[in-house]
């Protein structure tokens, strides 16, 4: 089934994402003011993005979402 590989493209990729979150925290000492800000609006980006993931998976499971 095709959303099954899907659905396992994303976990691996959340998986993934959050080893490398963890892995660079030390590394971010080195980044100017700049990198920073840019680094935290891609942050701020991908977490708005997973926040609405999330509540869509919420709603699909009380039935308020066709899935």
């Amino acid at each position: 089934m095709a959303h099954t590989k899907t659905l396992d493209e994303l976990v691996k990729s959340l998986i993934l994402l959050r080893d490398q979150a963890e892995h660079v925290y030390s590394c971010v000492t080195v980044l100017d003011r700049g990198e920073r800000n840019l680094v935290k609006k891609q942050i701020s980006s991908c977490m708005q993005s997973l926040h609405f993931l999330s509540e869509h998976l919420d709603q699909t499971e009380c039935g308020k979402v066709a899935p």
